[in-house]
This record gives structure tokens, sequence and C-alpha cells, in this order.
């Protein structure tokens, strides 16, 4: 993630995961420690209902190689507001 302005750009390539579609977010807590419950649930500073979560991203599709990129802009939050 990089901060271009008032937009946060993403950008990730992931490979082993199970082909299909798969959530993409940004967790309230930097922690990711199995059973991964450690991450706290999506970000969401302005308490919305899921799916307008500040940390709610578009869908991963993941190929049958278990393979996927994807990049977007979101202004959902800043790379700041991340680092606490």
């Amino acid at each position: 993630m990089i901060q271009v302005g008032g937009a946060v750009v993403v950008r990730a390539e992931v490979r082993g995961v199970s082909p299909g579609f798969h959530g993409f977010h940004v967790h309230a807590v930097g922690e990711c420690i199995p059973p991964f419950t450690s991450a706290g649930g999506h970000y969401n500073p302005d308490a919305t209902a899921h799916g307008d979560h500040a940390g709610d991203m578009p869908s991963l599709l993941v190929m049958d190689d278990g393979t996927a990129s994807i990049r977007f802009e979101t202004d959902g939050f800043a790379v700041t507001e991340l680092l606490d």
C-alpha cells in the first residue's frame, strides 16, 4: 500500500491459495497469530454496517493455479491510520 494524495493504492499478488473468490480486507489489529482472531474485526473506525467498513476491499479472484493479483485505489483510510 502506498498513499498517493487522498487515495491509497493497494496492490497484492498471491500464490498457493485455493481457487475462487476470497474476501480481502484490512483488519483492526496489525497482528496475525493463529488462529488469526488476533487481527480483530475489519477496520471500521466509523462503526458502519458490514460492506461499508473502511477496511472492506474488492474480492480477490484466485485462478485455478492458485495465483491472483489485484490493484485498486481506496479513500476509505490513509496509510498513517493503519500504523498506530
